[in-house]
């Protein structure tokens, strides 16, 4: 009786066991997925930074790495890295540049690309320039995808 009791708790703990390993390694493959994400939004900036400008494959590589993190998050229910794009009802992510204007029509470029803590944005979309009131205002849609949001900020390279 009792050798039929320890089989049953021997039993028991490997059927446990066996359902924390498949837990844990899928917390490992979400952890090795997320820092491969991670990784190339960090090379997709190194890389326009070395540029000086968005080129369509770069432009492409963007739209991919955003649907690739908005999957792995429906995956995996994690937001510990998340995108916000401008919306057609609101533009969350847009930046307004004024700069004083001799109403020549002088425009700066937008940057394209800007890294500040875990949030690094891209730009997507470079607006026109109007200079009609004696300022030029420019504006530059960016999407953005924050590193693990709440946390330590990304380094820098």
């Amino acid at each position: 009786m009792k050798a039929a009791a320890v089989g049953w708790v021997v039993v028991v703990l490997a059927a446990s066991l066996a359902g924390c390993s498949d837990l844990m390694s899928a917390t490992v493959s979400d952890d090795g997925a997320r820092s491969m994400l991670e990784q190339r939004a960090v090379d997709l900036k190194q890389s326009i930074i070395a540029t000086g400008r968005i080129t369509s494959a770069q432009h492409t590589a963007i739209s991919q790495l955003v649907t690739d993190i908005k999957a792995f998050q429906a995956r995996t229910g994690r937001t510990d890295i998340a995108v916000s794009t401008s919306a057609p009802k609101h533009a969350a992510v847009n930046l307004a540049v004024v700069s004083p204007g001799t109403g020549s029509g002088s425009c700066t470029p937008c940057p394209p690309v800007t890294a500040s803590g875990g949030k690094i944005c891209f730009l997507f979309e470079d607006g026109g320039c109007d200079s009609s009131s004696g300022l030029t205002l420019k504006v530059c849609a960016y999407v953005c995808i924050t590193l693990d949001p709440g946390a330590t900020p990304i380094k820098r390279r």
